[in-house]
C-alpha cells in the first residue's frame, strides 16, 4: 500500500484498516503518517521505501503481486521506477481527484471516492505476512545503518535528521529539491505531532518562504520551514509577512551556494558549464536579511552548533537558522549511506 501527500490528519479508522491489513505502507513524505503514528502501527510505516528502493538485491525479493495508492503520485523516483519496471498485475489508485494521476501508465483501476470510505471495508485480522516482514525487517536494518552513519559522516542529511529527530507538536514545511527528499531519507515514524506540508507546484522553488507562513496562520501552532539557499532567495521578501500578521516560524537554510539537486544528476560531469547552469553559486549569506525583516538569526556549520542553535531560545516571532554545507560532500555521503545500507542487507 502507497500513500501520497495528505493535508489532515489520518483518522483513527486508517489505523484499524491498516493493521488488519497487514500490509506493507510505505509512507510518502506529505502523507503525514510518519508523524503521530500509534505504536501498534509502527511496524507497518514503511518510511525508508526510497533508501529500500536503491538496492537491486532488495527489489528482487519484494516484487508485490497487487498495490492500493491511496491519494498523489509521491515523490519518490526509486518509487516509480520500480513500480514501472515490475508493472504489478493489479494496481488500484484510490483517489478523491478525478484525475487519474499515473504518469508511468500502471494503473490498473482508478476509483474516485474519498478516501475515507476505503477505511470502512471490513476484513479479518491476518496472520503474519512474510511479504511485509521482509519491508519491516530491512526499514529497521535501514534505521540502524542510518543511526551508525549519523555518528560518523557530515552533510546536510546528517543534519536534518538532528532537525527532524527535536520536533514535536509543530509543522514542518519542506521545500523542493534536495529538503523533501532528505525528508524520505531522514524522517522516521514517530508517535510525536508533527504535519508535514509543501508546496510542490509546476515549479517547486515559487513562493516556499509566502507558503510557510500562510501554514502557520492557518495552523495557529510553531512552525519550521526546511529550505535551500537558492528556494530562500527566490521568495526571500515573503518575510514581509512577518511585519502584517503576527507569527511563529522558525526557517532553517540549508545554504550550499547553489542548487544541490543537481549535482546528483548526469549533468554533474559537464565540467565547462554545470556550475554556471546548474549549480548556480550566488555567493550569498542571510545574516542581512534577518536585520532587515527582525529576524532572530543564528549560523552552524556542525551537528553540535545546530543542535545548540536549535536549542536556543526563541527571541523574536522569526528565527533564522543559516546551516552551511557543501554540495560535493552532500552527494558523496548520501551515496556513502545507501552504499553502506546495501552491503549491510548482502550480508542477511
Amino acid at each position: 500500500m502507497i500513500v501520497g501527500e495528505q493535508t489532515q490528519m489520518m483518522p483513527d479508522e486508517f489505523w484499524v484498516f491498516i493493521e488488519k491489513l497487514d500490509w506493507p505502507v510505505l509512507a510518502d513524505p506529505l502523507s503525514n503518517i510518519r508523524g503521530n503514528v500509534p505504536q501498534s502501527a509502527k511496524s507497518l510505516i514503511i518510511d525508508s521505501y526510497d533508501a529500500l528502493l536503491k538496492s537491486e538485491r532488495f527489489k528482487e525479493t519484494v516484487i508485490p503481486d497487487a498495490v492500493i495508492r491511496v491519494g498523489p503520485q509521491p515523490v519518490s523516483k526509486p518509487l516509480s521506477l520500480f513500480l514501472a519496471a515490475v508493472k504489478p498485475e493489479t494496481y488500484v489508485v484510490f483517489d478523491e481527484s478525478s484525475m487519474l494521476r499515473d504518469p508511468q501508465s500502471v494503473a490498473t483501476h482508478h476509483i474516485q471516492a474519498a478516501e475515507k470510505d476505503l477505511w470502512q471495508v471490513s476484513m479479518e485480522n491476518k496472520s503474519t505476512n512474510a511479504y511485509r516482514e521482509k519491508w519491516t525487517q530491512a526499514s529497521h536494518l535501514y534505521w540502524q545503518v542510518v543511526e551508525q552513519h549519523c555518528q560518523n559522516e557530515l552533510d546536510e542529511g546528517v543534519l536534518a535528521k538532528v532537525l527532524f529527530d527535536r520536533l514535536d507538536q509543530c509543522d514542518l514545511i519542506v521545500s523542493s529539491s534536495m529538503p523533501i527528499r532528505d525528508v524520505d531519507t531522514y524522517f522516521q515514524t514517530t508517535e510525536r505531532d508533527i504535519m508535514l506540508y509543501a508546496n510542490r507546484g509546476a515549479n517547486g522553488i515559487d513562493g516556499v518562504v509566502s507558503t510557510a507562513f500562510g501554514v502557520q496562520a492557518a495552523k495557529q501552532r510553531p512552525a519550521y520551514l526546511y529550505i535551500g539557499d537558492l528556494s530562500f532567495l527566490h521568495d526571500m521578501n515573503g518575510l514581509i509577512a512577518s511585519k502584517m500578521q503576527e507569527t511563529d516560524l522558525t526557517i532553517v537554510i540549508m545554504n550550499n551556494d547553489g542548487g544541490g539537486i543537481f549535482s546528483y544528476l548526469p549533468q554533474s560531469q559537464e565540467e565547462r558549464y554545470f556550475e554556471e547552469l546548474f549549480g548556480t553559486p550566488t555567493g550569498l549569506t542571510f545574516s542581512d536579511a534577518a536585520n532587515m525583516y527582525d529576524a532572530q538569526y543564528v549560523s552552524a556549520e556542525t551537528v553540535e552548533q545546530f543542535a545548540a542553535a536549535l536549542d536556543e531560545p526563541k527571541t523574536k516571532s522569526v528565527k533564522m537558522i543559516e546551516v552551511f554545507t557543501n554540495r560535493e560532500n552532500n552527494v558523496t555521503t548520501h551515496r556513502k549511506l545507501w552504499s553502506r545500507f546495501d552491503e549491510e542487507l548482502a550480508k542477511g
